[in-house]
């Protein structure tokens, strides 16, 4: 019974995961566009139905608004109002289904349940040998960063904005393995996209 949990949950938390990838591509459409406020609706919307199946995902919230502030360049009020909005809707829909069954307070006491990790975390073998894989994707990470930093003029200012971003993501992925391990395999899709984007710095045809 608690392999089938487990494997439960993770294929919940590996949906969440493509949820949320499809979050950040459609984030990256919206760069220096302030007219595209209709896609950062969907964007958290995306956020907001991945937190429905793996609640956590909505730690991506905050790292979102700072891209969109820093690198996207799209905050204005509007932006903000749509991102709120977007994450607003899946419960709201849901909202009605949930009275109905009676079960508004169950779901959000399971909701808060998983929101918060576990303290202090554990690291047990398996766990381990998850971070290992992260420790490696962090040397990645780090090679592409040196390499950025030290050809980013040759670049075009929006490919840049997009490179500065995913020097970036890696490193808080890390540190969220780091203070929840069990979150480490449901997070290893959104560092391989990572990973994928940044490998263009290694192309030659890529300094342009």
């Amino acid at each position: 019974m608690n392999v089938l949990a487990m494997l439960r949950d993770v294929g919940l938390q590996t949906a969440a995961s493509v949820l949320l990838i499809c979050q950040l591509l459609l984030l990256l459409s919206t760069l220096y566009d302030n007219s595209r406020v209709g896609r950062i609706f969907w964007a958290f919307m995306l956020i907001s139905t991945a937190a429905m199946l793996w609640p956590r995902a909505l730690w991506i919230v905050p790292c979102a608004w700072l891209f969109m502030a820093t690198v996207l360049v799209v905050m204005t009020w509007r932006s903000l109002t749509a991102s709120l909005l977007g994450l607003l809707t899946p419960p709201w829909l849901m909202l009605p289904w949930l009275m109905w069954n009676d079960r508004v307070a169950a779901a959000a006491r399971s909701f808060l349940g998983d929101l918060l990790p576990t303290w202090p975390p554990v690291y047990d073998d398996d766990r381990l040998l998850m971070m290992v894989a992260w420790a490696l994707a962090a040397v990645w990470a780090a090679s592409c960063t040196a390499r950025y930093r030290r050809e980013r003029q040759h670049f075009r200012l929006r490919v840049r904005r997009v490179f500065q971003m995913f020097s970036v993501f890696p490193w808080l992925l890390l540190l969220w393995c780091a203070v929840v391990p069990d979150d480490a395999a449901a997070l290893l899709p959104l560092s391989a996209v990572a990973s994928l984007i940044t490998s263009r710095l290694w192309m030659p045809s890529s300094l342009s």
